[in-house]
Formats: C-alpha cells, sequence, structure tokens
C-alpha cells in the first residue's frame, strides 16, 4: 500500500532527484495545470478592453444599418454647431472627459455632417469633441452624414438627452424645441422621461427679470432648479428680484417659497418675512467671523449652542418637507 512505502519511493522524491533543467520543466507544466481553470476569469483591463470593442462594434453595425457613415475625423476639421444649446462647458468636467478618453478611448461617437470637403460640423457631441482637444488625441469617432440636416432639432435632443444642461439651458432648449421645431410638451416630457408638468415649471423660469438670467451662470452651482422655479411662480418682477437676491443668500426653496407669500403685500411683516431678514443677517454675520480661534465664553457657548439646535430643527423641516 501507499502508505507503507518510504518517502524515497514517492514520486515527489523522484522528481526532487531530477536535473535542475527538468525540475523547472515540471514546474512550468504545474503552473500552466494550475492556470488553466482560472482561464474563464480574464483580467479586468482585458474584460474592458473587450467590452470597449464590443461596444464600438455594436455601434459601427448599428450605424451601417441606418446607412450613415462612421469614419475618424480630424480634431481640427470640426468646428462647432451654432445652435448648440449649452453656452457653458464646466473645465473640470472637460478634464475628467478628456481623462477617461485617453484612458479607455471613445465609446459614443459624435455626429457630424460634412459641410465642405474639408470641414465637418457638429451636430451632437461637443463636449466629447472638446475633450478629446484637450487629451491632445489627432483624431475622432464620428458618424458623418452626407446631406445637411435638421441640426438645430437634433443638438437640442441629444443636449437634452444627454447632456448636463443647467436649469436655463435647459428651459431655453424646451422652448427651441416647442416654438421652432413644432413639438408639444407631453413629446418632450416623454422624451426627457418627465411629467408634464415639470415641462411647464421649466418654461416659467424664462419669464424672470433679465437680471436673473443673466446672473444665473455665476451661481448656477449654488441656486438649484427648485429654488428657480420657487422665484419663477412670483407675481411681479419687483419680488422675483427680492427672492433671487434670498437665493444668492443661501436661502432653500422652501424658505423662498415662504418668503414669496409676503414679499411685495403691505403692511406689518409677518413671521415668515421677519424670519428671512434675520437669516440674511445671521449669514452675513457667520460670513464676517474670523477664521482663527477664539476664546468663548461658558454664555457664549449656550448661546451658539441654542443655535445650532434651532439650525439643526430647521434642516430637519427642510428635508421632510
Amino acid at each position: 500500500m501507499l502508505a507503507s512505502r518510504p518517502l524515497s519511493s514517492i514520486p515527489t522524491r523522484r522528481v526532487l532527484r531530477r536535473s535542475r533543467k527538468s525540475w523547472k520543466r515540471c514546474l512550468r507544466r504545474l503552473s500552466r495545470v494550475r492556470r488553466l481553470p482560472m482561464s474563464r476569469n480574464r483580467p479586468q483591463g482585458n474584460t474592458s478592453m473587450i467590452a470597449r470593442a464590443s461596444a464600438r462594434a455594436a455601434e459601427q453595425k448599428r450605424v451601417e444599418e441606418s446607412g450613415k457613415k462612421l469614419r475618424e475625423v480630424s480634431v481640427d476639421q470640426i468646428v462647432p454647431n451654432p445652435h448648440q444649446p449649452r453656452r457653458v462647458f464646466e473645465e473640470k468636467a472637460l478634464e475628467g472627459l478628456a481623462k477617461s478618453i485617453a484612458a479607455k478611448g471613445l465609446i459614443q461617437p459624435i455626429t457630424v455632417w460634412q459641410a465642405k470637403p474639408d470641414q465637418f460640423q457638429l451636430i451632437a457631441g461637443e463636449r466629447r469633441w472638446r475633450a478629446c482637444q484637450i487629451a491632445g488625441l489627432p483624431t475622432i469617432t464620428a458618424i458623418v452624414r452626407a446631406e445637411q440636416p435638421d441640426e438645430a432639432a437634433e443638438a437640442l435632443i441629444e443636449n437634452l438627452v444627454r447632456e448636463d444642461l443647467d436649469v436655463v439651458e435647459e428651459a431655453t432648449a424646451i422652448a427651441k424645441l416647442l416654438d421652432e421645431h413644432g413639438m408639444q410638451q407631453d413629446e418632450v416630457a416623454a422624451m426627457l422621461g418627465t411629467h408634464e408638468s415639470e415641462i411647464t415649471r421649466s418654461l416659467k423660469i424664462l419669464r424672470l427679470p433679465n437680471t436673473v438670467l443673466q446672473e444665473f451662470p455665476d451661481f448656477r452651482q449654488r441656486v438649484s432648479r427648485a429654488q428657480m422655479v420657487a422665484i419663477a411662480e412670483a407675481q411681479d418682477e419687483a419680488t422675483a428680484l427680492k427672492l433671487w437676491a434670498m437665493a444668492k443668500d443661501g436661502l432653500s426653496s422652501t424658505m423662498i417659497r415662504e418668503a414669496r407669500k409676503t414679499t411685495g403685500q403691505g403692511g406689518k411683516a409677518s413671521s415668515s418675512e421677519k424670519f428671512i431678514k434675520s437669516f440674511r443677517a445671521f449669514s452675513k454675520v457667520l460670513k464676517d467671523l474670523p477664521d482663527e480661534p477664539i476664546t468663548l465664553e461658558d454664555e457664549d457657548r449656550t448661546t451658539l449652542r441654542e443655535m445650532r439646535d434651532r439650525i439643526d430643527a430647521l434642516l430637519q423641516a427642510e428635508s421632510v418637507d
């Protein structure tokens, strides 16, 4: 029996006595055998490359079936679409996209039409084109159309569906689809996967005073869509301007709606209006506080804790609302 045989008679012992060359050959064979079951689990990098190649192949097939042409176009031969609804391109976001394209390639090609023998005009994908410029790529994969399409409508739809427009750009794009291209609100809502009432709210933003619309790009990261809609529901321009000032100071959409109920009304100020004035004054005081540590008395600490508790209560009410 195997158990009764001395160690020297076991095959493993005989392997150890072989020449160095044979031993290395055995190790290589053993290594290949052990890796064999793992062959199904490819490294992540290969998986990503295969996925990207499959995505490109699928896109190529889809383009060919639609009768369009997919090709590599010189980045320098492309010009922007004059009907592009996006007016602001975030530099950091473009740099992030450029790094992604440089590392992984462009999955979704841009769409252009050949305006001249050596010039292509963008229909959709300006962010991707700009990112390729930043990445220093000489060419970009593009769906090329021979005939001039209704690039205005296509650019609007492309940006509404794919790109991160701010609320004013989005409202402007929706208005153009309705006014210039004959679409209905329910069609736009279905295209965006939202309710028709949301389209109505977006359009209200365009009725805001020009001062608000002109200043908004500087505050687009701080003022939300809900705040803009709340301001747009003001009854007159003077009230809208007051509410806009409050939004710039950091008041939430809930506070703006409360202020809208009382702003512009005569008589004694309501508790909501008093609170909002106090909040704005308090915000200014906080901004003026020094950054360096200061010595606090016990009474000061008690006051600050009470203020913190009130702020927490307000934030809790805001989240519930």
